[in-house]
């Protein structure tokens, strides 16, 4: 489950960046024969943004579940159970 969060935080990372580049340089896109206007960009950049953000988290809560500085109550996280 670990390499999976490493996998998915980088993935979801990429993801704005290559919709900021297509917003930036004015590139079109269509779907279904129609244009997708950049706003549509811009807002699954932050969806993808917000995923990689939690990913990312998520392995440093688990970093720091197995150092053992986190309270009792964090050892109930899914990403805890990891060997």
């Amino acid at each position: 489950m670990r390499a999976y969060a490493q996998i998915s935080s980088v993935v979801f990372a990429l993801v704005p960046l290559g919709h900021g580049f297509r917003v930036v340089r004015r590139w079109p896109l269509l779907i279904a024969g129609r244009p997708l206007p950049a706003l549509v960009s811009l807002v699954v950049a932050v969806v993808a943004g917000a995923m990689a953000v939690w990913a990312w988290r998520l392995l440093r809560t688990h970093r720091e579940i197995r150092g053992g500085r986190i309270a009792r109550a964090a050892y109930r996280t899914p990403l805890s159970r990891i060997p």
